[in-house]
């Protein structure tokens, strides 16, 4: 059996543990809009200003949590770099480099991405998303069946998923 606690994540919740634990929750969430969401940019590689500059905009909004002693620096730049370290460290982010211009690059890792996405639905509103899915679903199969597009096979795909979110939205 594959167990989950093995390296690199032996520690992976780690960062949601301290005082500062709302604080890595925040910049997990506005990271992962900047990476994912609607407004993404994709052709776009966030380097580590990028990356500190997202997380230093979720430090500053995001209160710290009274309670036992963290091992965050006090300043929001240096609180925003200690973040990603350990993120970094902790297997939620990965460092990429790019052999031809050796420029580093930050993206979640796959659990990263997979745990980071309910924290986003939990802050949202479920109806809405069950709407939007719904409705999304509805598109799809209408584009796939309007005879001017000739039935693109990819609208299909995108009905099946989002009909898979609706399922999950309901469970």
């Amino acid at each position: 059996p594959r167990m989950f606690f093995r390296e690199p994540r032996q520690h992976f919740f780690r960062p949601l543990t301290g005082k500062y634990r709302e604080q890595v929750v925040a910049c997990l969430r506005g990271l992962y809009a900047s990476l994912y969401s609607s407004q993404a940019d994709y052709s776009r590689i966030y380097d580590r200003d990028q990356v500190l500059e997202i997380l230093q905009s979720a430090v500053t909004l995001t209160p710290v949590l009274d309670g036992e002693d963290g091992d965050l620096p006090r300043g929001e730049r240096e609180q925003a770099n200690g973040v990603l370290n350990l993120l970094l460290e902790h297997g939620w982010l990965e460092k990429h480099l790019d052999e031809a211009t050796l420029q580093s690059s930050y993206a979640f890792s796959r659990v990263g991405r997979l745990f980071t996405q309910p924290m986003l639905d939990a802050a949202g509103s479920r109806f809405r998303t069950r709407h939007r899915n719904t409705r999304n679903t509805c598109n799809a199969l209408r584009s796939f069946l309007d005879p001017d597009k000739g039935g693109d096979v990819y609208d299909l795909l995108d009905a099946y998923e989002y009909s898979e979110r609706i399922v999950s939205d309901f469970s």
